[in-house]
């Protein structure tokens, strides 16, 4: 954020850039306790519209914003009385609400402090507001996203790839979408438009988006840190290969990150969820628990085919050899489980999960927090 000093007060006014057009804009003259202002106001998109606000006077604007400096907007906490009251009385249909955020004053956008100190000053005010634009609003958009569109599992896929790809930063969102790991871009298309960049980065919607995800389809509940940046090229999708020892490319790819066999293991198990299971949404049926575990460690195709949260052909070693052309976009669950199976320190580990759920859902938190947030620092609790 940089740190632009405010002109004065006193500045020249400087000139509507967006330009509102006669044909589009509602223009009303308001006179309360004294106060003149001229109120012009148009939508610009689904999201935004636009009102002026004309300060000369010395009306207060009537807004409580909630300002904090890492943002690029300010939401607004309450509003009240002042101009944007006077709108609200007249235009029910645009009204300025608690949850809107402001994203641009004047010539002012992604600069808060700028746009704070212009909101003080006693001059018309050309404001984009955009509506209900708060880091609740845009959880439960995510929440509405996974339930009627069933795609826990391909957002938790998503934030895997972008991980294990090496520094968490969405670059995968410049590859093609038609690759099964990344139909979770698609899906989140809609809530990128509205929310990013100026509420959210892409990397940190991936991340908040498979911690909402995986606490939906039954898992434990993740904190997510915020303040990750964007990459701006694309980067290659994670292939391990399946000539060298399975444990040793894992190791290979975590150990570099500080990531010890427990945690290894632990990611593990959501990896086979995700990859394999029938789950779809919170109300398919399919829960997270310990079955990828128990299924591998039991090696047991017959009980397969029987338990509800089940990972079908994904959760069983033996049929993944016999039925091979199952596995053609999943290496990475098929490393794992050769891992798993092969490596003594792993197995063992996978057997404590296999009959302690708490205990992997304990250690997968750990694992994911520390999954999403390798090469990054001085991340921010706040979003």
């Amino acid at each position: 954020m940089g740190n632009a000093v405010a002109p004065a007060c006193t500045a020249p006014q400087v000139q509507p850039t967006s330009g509102l057009q006669d044909a589009d804009a509602v223009q009303v003259d308001l006179v309360e306790e004294g106060d003149f202002a001229t109120v012009t106001a148009r939508w610009l998109n689904q999201y935004d519209f636009e009102v002026v606000l004309d300060k000369s006077s010395g009306a207060q604007l009537g807004l409580d914003l909630d300002f904090m400096s890492e943002r690029q907007v300010l939401p607004i906490k309450t509003v009240k009385e002042g101009l944007a009251k006077q709108w609200n009385r007249t235009h029910p249909n645009m009204m300025i609400k608690a949850g809107d955020s402001i994203v641009k004053v004047n010539y002012a956008i992604a600069d808060v402090s700028l746009m704070l100190e212009l909101c003080k000053c006693d001059q018309p005010l050309e404001v984009t507001f955009r509506r209900t634009f708060t880091c609740d609003q845009l959880v439960a958009d995510i929440r509405d996203l996974i339930m009627t569109k069933a795609c826990g599992p391909a957002l938790v896929r998503l934030s895997w790839q972008d991980n294990v790809s090496g520094c968490p930063d969405a670059a995968l969102r410049f590859n093609l979408a038609d690759d099964p790991d990344l139909t979770g871009i698609a899906m989140l298309q809609e809530i990128a438009d509205k929310y990013c960049p100026l509420l959210i980065g892409h990397a940190d919607l991936w991340a908040l988006a498979s911690t909402i995800a995986i606490n939906m389809l039954g898992g434990p509940e993740i904190p997510v840190r915020f303040g990750r940046t964007d990459a701006s090229s694309a980067s290659q999708l994670a292939r391990l290969g399946e000539d060298a020892s399975a444990a040793e490319q894992l190791r290979g790819i975590f150990n570099q990150s500080t990531m010890n066999d427990r945690y290894i293991v632990a990611l593990a198990g959501i990896l086979g969820f995700c990859y394999g299971s029938t789950a779809t949404s919170p109300d398919s049926g399919d829960i997270m628990d310990i079955h990828y575990f128990k299924d591998l460690m039991s090696g047991d195709g017959a009980e397969a085919e029987t338990k509800p949260n089940v990972f079908n052909e994904f959760s069983m070693l033996n049929q993944a050899k016999s039925k091979p052309e199952l596995r053609k976009t999943d290496h990475i669950l098929k490393v794992y489980n050769k891992a798993l199976v092969e490596d003594k320190a792993f197995n063992d580990i996978a057997k404590e999960y296999a009959v302690d759920q708490s205990l992997w859902f304990r250690d997968l938190a750990y694992a994911w927090v520390r999954f999403q947030e390798l090469g990054w620092r001085d991340l921010r609790m706040m979003l």
